[in-house]
Order: structure tokens, then sequence, then C-alpha cells
């Protein structure tokens, strides 16, 4: 008996990607990096290809901040949040998404803490877009 495929879903976090749907080249892509993001805004205009590159860029510097001290950790976040709106061709509401970010890394107390508000409020997000843009799952 065969098995019909489930379809990917539009969009998927992991460990350390993410992986989603590209409507404008209507193919599968997976960004492991903050490079990779912001590679990949400078070249896409597609708003929702551009709110998950940023969302995820701002995950990986998060991720990647090797701040120890709570205020320089939170004005690190907010000096490449600006440089990631500097960055963006596309007209989605981007700046509102990275706003909502910043917010969440004061729900903490520690470092660590706000890290992982950061991950969790990326993914809220995503979620959002991904019903908003109504994007189909993938084969």
């Amino acid at each position: 008996m065969d098995i019909p495929a489930t379809p990917a879903p539009a969009l998927e976090w992991g460990e350390r990607h993410v992986t989603f749907f590209d409507p404008a080249t209507q193919t599968r892509r997976t960004l492991s990096s903050y490079s990779e993001a912001k590679q990949l805004l400078q070249v896409t205009s597609d708003p929702f290809v551009c709110t998950i590159a940023t969302i995820f860029a701002m995950k990986c510097i998060a991720d990647n901040c090797s701040e120890t001290e709570i205020e320089r950790f939170k004005q690190e976040i907010q000096r490449e949040s600006q440089c990631l709106k500097d960055l963006i061709k596309s007209e989605a509401p981007i700046s509102d998404f990275l706003t909502r970010l910043l917010k969440a890394s004061t729900r903490s107390l520690s470092i660590n803490g706000m890290k992982t508000d950061i991950a969790h409020e990326a993914i809220r997000i995503s979620i959002e877009l991904e019903e908003y843009y109504s994007l189909p799952k993938t084969s």
C-alpha cells in the first residue's frame, strides 16, 4: 500500500536553522547562519522571505553574542537590529517584528533567558507570518 507523502510545512525551525518555502522562487530555502540570512536580505524584496531572514538573523545574533553583562547584551542586540533594518528592501512591517524581538529580550533577568525569549518570539512571529501569507504546504 502506497502512503501519500506528507507535504512539508511552509516554514520549519530547527535547532540551528530555519527552512521555508520561498514564494518568489517557488523553492524551499534553508538558512543556517547569520551571514546566509544577511546575504538573502541583500538580494530579495519578498516580504515573507525578508521577514523570515530578519527574525532568523536576530536569533543568530542573540545566540552568538558573547556579552556576559546584560546591558551590553541589550545594546549589542539593539545595534545589530538597526543594521538589519538598514539592509531590508521590503515594505513588510519588519520594524514591528524587530521591536517585538527586542521587547522579548527584556522579559528575563539572565542573558540565557533573553536568548531563549528571543528564540521563542521568533517562532511565534513566524507562525503569524505563515498564517498571514497563507502559505501552502509544499512537497
